[in-house]
């Protein structure tokens, strides 16, 4: 009986690996698409905020999967923000100097975070409008 219980167990964990695996190999398909969806909404969203605010935006004319918005209060900011998205427990807001991110006083915008249905001009005008409420 134990033996027949931990054959299941292998059973099942073996399924379980081979459905992980479709799942990715699946999603890889797709995943080429997302990235430059993502870059192109940040290039818009970068070029809108720059054009129509009075933040100045870093690295605006590379590509990359944030924003990055330079501010003398990045804690006010990001806490401003924070208040006018719904969002998850994935992070969109980071508030700058960060390690990882840059080491000026600025909030990142992590547009990698949201989802890919998200990036559309409607969404990010929304967003851009939101930065704009508190230069």
């Amino acid at each position: 009986a134990v033996q027949a219980e931990e054959n299941d167990s292998r059973i099942n964990r073996a399924r379980k690996r081979a459905l992980a695996a479709c799942g990715i190999y699946n999603e890889l398909d797709f995943a080429s698409g997302n990235l430059e969806k993502t870059i192109d909404s940040c290039l818009y969203l970068k070029e809108k905020i720059e054009n129509e605010t009075d933040f100045e935006v870093f690295h605006i004319d590379k590509r990359g999967i944030n924003v990055i918005i330079k501010t003398d209060d990045p804690k006010s900011l990001s806490y401003k923000l924070r208040q006018e998205f719904v969002l998850d427990s994935h992070g969109m807001i980071t508030k700058c100097p960060n390690y990882n991110r840059l080491k000026e006083k600025a909030v990142a915008l992590e547009i990698k975070n949201l989802d890919i249905s998200c990036l559309n001009h409607e969404d990010l005008d929304f967003i851009a409008n939101a930065v704009g409420k508190y230069e």
